[in-house]
């Protein structure tokens, strides 16, 4: 993902549209006659190593009308996110970690923290956002 640029903090990519691509063409490859006939008697065709691979084709438009619906649904959703700033948590929030920005306190682990390490950041993080803030209230005013 790394190499395409495409930033996956939790791995959502290969783990969710990946490996359902996959569980998608698997059914219309490995599908057993006899277990298609106990669930759909009246289905004719099996996986693509059984049968004459109509499955599978089904298997493959309905994988891409799953990837266009998403798409179509979920673009203008991430377009809006990312216009209002809301898409990504700023690269200083991140650092100084978002329990602090997002929630107004400190992981369980920083607690015990005495380094000023952790209070110099969230001084910081707090300057940082002041500034972005007056930054957008510019943007809004010159509208």
């Amino acid at each position: 993902m790394i190499r395409w640029g495409v930033d996956d903090a939790v791995d959502a990519i290969p783990i969710h549209l990946i490996s359902g691509i996959w569980g998608g063409i698997a059914v219309g490859l490995f599908s057993v006659p006899k277990y298609i006939e106990m669930s759909h008697p009246e289905a004719t065709s099996a996986g693509a190593f059984y049968s004459d691979g109509k499955l599978l084709a089904c298997q493959l438009i309905g994988i891409l009308f799953v990837i266009g619906w998403v798409s179509v649904l979920m673009f203008p959703f991430f377009c809006i996110l990312h216009y209002v700033g809301w898409l990504r948590a700023d690269s200083l929030e991140e650092i100084v970690g978002l329990d602090i920005s997002y929630h107004g306190g400190m992981h369980g682990t920083d607690l015990t923290s005495t380094g000023s390490s952790t209070e110099e950041n969230t001084a910081k993080y707090y300057e940082r956002r002041e500034q972005q803030r007056l930054k957008q209230r510019n943007k809004i005013r010159r509208r």
